[in-house]
């Protein structure tokens, strides 16, 4: 599900695929933080994260397995998740996640732990459903967004559930590179950037994105039972059951 490559230069690129619409499952985070601690024992000097031009990014959360999971379960896993976006944000070196398509719930949150995202041009959309299916946003991710887009930005996609398009996307921050080929354009990107001497970059953006995952782990544990409790209210798990299904027949 995951493959991790290195060129010369030492740019890192992370693959992820587990199937169709790349669902975050329990098995991926797993791998996935797995991987993390790898490239956090011994830091790349870039790192790429992308799906090999799959058409949808990520849709989110694997509903179909986790939506009948009992609280404990289910918070575990969102810790597991959120491991994997303090891991990205404490790297020291820079990092771009490449987007060829759909970047939805979970799988957009993932996408804003990296500094830069490399867009493809397109018909894709972004954003958060979590309103949708009567659930709050987790707070922490409400955070992130903020510091990749803006409070404006942030608040109106989050609460009112919209997706965005590759345009919006690049003009309200969430999108660095638009573009045809944003693997390409992303590995010139890490390249450039690995040359560099030193840790110098590396530890800049560590500088800032530690400053961003303080006031995340403060928002969750202000806030991550009252987020539990949307999940887990009669309207969240009606909307979140159904469309659990929905999806286990595809």
């Amino acid at each position: 599900m995951i493959t991790v490559t290195t060129t010369d230069t030492g740019v890192a690129r992370l693959t992820f695929n587990s199937g169709r619409g790349n669902p975050l499952t329990p098995a991926l985070l797993d791998l996935f933080n797995q991987k993390m601690d790898e490239l956090c024992a011994s830091p790349p000097r870039a790192l790429i994260i992308d799906t090999d031009g799959a058409s949808i990014f990520s849709g989110g959360f694997a509903l179909p397995i986790v939506a009948s999971w009992p609280r404990a379960d289910l918070s575990n896993f969102f810790e597991g998740f959120l491991d994997i976006l303090y891991k990205i944000l404490s790297l020291p070196c820079i990092t771009i996640s490449v987007i060829d398509g759909h970047a939805i719930a979970g799988g957009f949150i993932l996408s804003l732990a990296s500094d830069l995202r490399f867009v493809k041009e397109g018909r894709s959309t972004f954003g958060l459903s979590e309103v949708d299916l009567g659930v709050a946003l987790p707070a922490g991710a409400g955070v992130l967004f903020e510091a990749r887009t803006s409070p404006k930005d942030a608040l109106f996609y989050s609460m009112t559930g919209n997706l965005f398009n590759t345009t919006i996307g690049k003009e309200i921050g969430y999108a660095f590179y638009t573009g045809e080929n944003p693997l390409a354009d992303a590995m010139q990107f890490a390249e450039n950037s690995a040359k560099k001497p030193g840790r110098g970059t590396g530890y800049t953006r560590v500088f800032f994105n530690e400053r961003i995952a303080q006031q995340m782990r403060r928002a969750d544990d202000q806030f991550m039972n009252v987020f539990l409790d949307t999940w887990f209210s009669d309207e969240g798990q009606q909307a979140i059951k159904a469309l659990a299904q929905k999806l286990g027949k595809k």
